[in-house]
């Protein structure tokens, strides 16, 4: 059967690159600007936050270049490892699986989507039971899921969202779009975690236009609210004040989903059984899922969740480790991985000395051995390496950008250093002639320790540069990186260069937006970094909902940023779900509309069509 996923154009083509086009923003014209980066190497953190939404959805809005919903996928080559047998035969229905999950930064708490924090462990169990109104592609791309059709008007202020008909809740209520319109007035409005969301959003209000039609009004243009719909406000659940607590929704959420919470307590195994009302049926018109029972278990150490799994313990394994899935593909497992929109970066203080110095950062950058880094911090001999935000699995990933970002040069790298260090008005205030010091901020991983002695070695190889290496914890990490109010200037931060990461799973103009924003507002804005060529088009990017406009614009965003030197990249955070002999249809699922899926985003993994072979 052919494996099928949305294409990135219409046309099956790619976007021109430095085609440069004039964008009008807020009246007027941000010409995009190309440029030749002078740059090189990188390096990687634990500092990780999560992110529930994806990318833009061209092909579900009105727009003149509305992407087409066929195509054959373009696998990467190390998307899979022995998958290709799977699905040949017809799927079995019936038997229990144990899926065996990493620790999230937050335990537990609670199902509450609203309320409490659930990032990729928690997604692996809170998706089958309560699902979303878009769903995120592998590519980065997003199309409807409990949602049939979505539409825009062409400020990108209103959106009309029409349910699938026949849809139903376990429980065997219909859901309907006043359901919907319930929750997100008595919950997700004033929920803890929704209510920042929304506000992000420009969501100010959901209105029901009909049974099956809801009507999604924000305060400002947003074309990228299709992300926001398959993370936590987009989550569609049933809760009736008088009818079940809310404490009670939290230890047992009811939702659409092809599995219902059997039990759960906290620190407990989760135990899902399969939902006899699920609403979806596969191409035989068998009913969905195939699985009877899922057992959800975290164990945190990594090698040992492998060694559960070979030994037969479970027999699917979710992990973001490089390392665990270098060893899995040794061990013949089947292997969905796919390499994140989240890279791991040494993050330079721009207003920090002597990093406030271009000559500094540039330095710095190209006295870096970036395959080196990589290697040490992910313990994996084929790292990715990195020059942007985006992987190459993503439609987002641009190879312009890679290809302008250099290679390491210590010759050029001395001549920018020891050009700061005989400046008499060198922004540190040392002596001319003296070394620059430099203070590297980490946290106490082993990996990463290895890799900042590494990097240590390689900038006080210039002989123009002394390193001090300080480790803390990961909470102190990112309280010394994000700074406070007391900064002066507010949230400057307290460090020169850091362990980091940027990236994540929501839109790219969003995250670029929050990273570039005022140093004093924004503390998202990690490297102090601001300038309205880059903020310019920024604007330019969240302004319109055409794929191909907003990828060219954040291609001249990463190559003027790259050009910056905010930052040193490093490589890509992996994930992956690998599964042993006895599990097929892993990695593969389908959309309602029939067509077929190839892979997983973020180590997040969908059950419906998972099977037993009996082998």
């Amino acid at each position: 059967m052919a494996i099928e996923a949305l294409m990135i154009d219409s046309d099956g083509s790619k976007p021109e690159s430095h085609n440069l086009k004039k964008y009008f923003v807020n009246g007027r014209i941000a010409k995009l600007v190309c440029v030749v980066l002078v740059v090189a190497s990188g390096c990687t953190s634990e500092a990780e936050f999560s992110d529930s939404e994806a990318t833009a959805v061209p092909k579900i809005v009105l727009d003149d270049d509305a992407q087409s919903n066929s195509g054959i996928l373009d696998v990467p080559k190390d998307m899979t490892t022995g998958i290709s047998g799977q699905k040949e035969f017809s799927p079995q229905s019936g038997g229990a699986i144990t899926v065996l999950l990493q620790d999230d930064l937050s335990p537990f708490s609670g199902w509450a989507p609203w309320e409490n924090i659930c990032a990729w462990a928690c997604r692996n169990v809170l998706d089958q039971v309560v699902e979303t109104l878009t769903v995120v592609l592998p590519d980065g791309s997003v199309v409807p899921f409990l949602a049939e059709k979505i539409n825009h008007n062409n400020n990108y202020t209103e959106w009309t969202v029409e349910l699938r008909s026949g849809l139903m809740f376990s429980d065997g209520t219909p859901l309907k779009a006043s359901v919907f319109k319930k929750g997100y007035d008595d919950y997700v409005k004033s929920g803890k975690v929704t209510s920042g969301l929304l506000r992000d959003a420009r969501i100010t209000s959901v209105n029901v236009v009909n049974d099956s039609t809801l009507l999604f009004e924000l305060s400002e243009p947003n074309p990228t609210l299709l992300n926001v719909l398959a993370g936590p406000v987009g989550r569609v659940f049933l809760l009736e004040k008088g009818s079940l607590s809310e404490e009670q929704f939290t230890f047992n959420p009811v939702g659409t989903g092809p599995f219902t919470f059997e039990g759960w307590s906290p620190g407990a195994p989760i135990v899902l059984r399969s939902n006899p009302r699920y609403w979806r049926k596969d191409e035989r018109g068998v009913q969905l899922p195939y699985l009877e029972e899922i057992t959800f278990r975290q164990i945190a150490d990594e090698r040992l969740r492998l060694e559960f799994l070979l030994e037969g313990e479970g027999q699917i394994l979710q992990t973001r480790s490089a390392l665990a899935i270098s060893q899995a593909r040794e061990s013949e497992l089947t292997v969905i991985s796919r390499r994140e929109d989240n890279v791991g970066v040494i993050l330079f203080n721009t207003l920090e000395s002597p990093t406030n110095d271009m000559r500094v950062r540039q330095g710095l950058l190209l006295s870096s051995d970036q395959e080196e880094l990589g290697r040490l911090a992910s313990s994996n001999p084929d790292t990715s390496l990195a020059a942007q935000w985006m992987s190459p699995d993503s439609r987002w990933y641009s190879e312009v950008v890679t290809r302008a970002w250099p290679i390491a040069n210590m010759s050029k790298a001395k001549d920018y250093l020891l050009a700061y260090v005989q400046d008499p008005k060198r922004s540190d205030r040392r002596l001319t002639g003296e070394k620059i010091a430099v203070t590297l901020l980490c946290t106490d991983d082993l990996q990463l320790a290895n890799m900042t002695r590494s990097l240590k070695s390689q900038w006080e190889a210039t002989g123009l540069v002394d390193v001090t290496l300080e480790q803390v914890g990961r909470n102190a990490l990112i309280k010394r990186v994000l700074g406070s109010v007391t900064d002066q200037p507010s949230f400057k931060g307290d460090f020169e260069a850091s362990c980091w990461r940027v990236g994540g799973e929501s839109d790219p103009g969003a995250q670029i937006e929050a990273f570039l924003g005022l140093v004093k507002t924004s503390p998202l804005n990690v490297s102090n970094m601001e300038g309205d060529d880059l903020l310019s088009l920024v604007e330019a990017m969240n302004a319109t909902g055409k794929f191909q406009d907003r990828l060219l614009i954040l291609e001249n965003i990463m190559l003027l940023l790259n050009a910056k030197i905010p930052l040193i990249y490093v490589d890509y955070l992996s994930s992956a779900l690998i599964g042993n002999s006895s599990i097929e249809g892993l990695g593969i699922w389908t959309l309602p509309e029939g067509t077929s899926v190839l892979g997983q985003i973020a180590g997040v993994g969908r059950y419906s069509e998972v099977w037993l072979n009996g082998g």
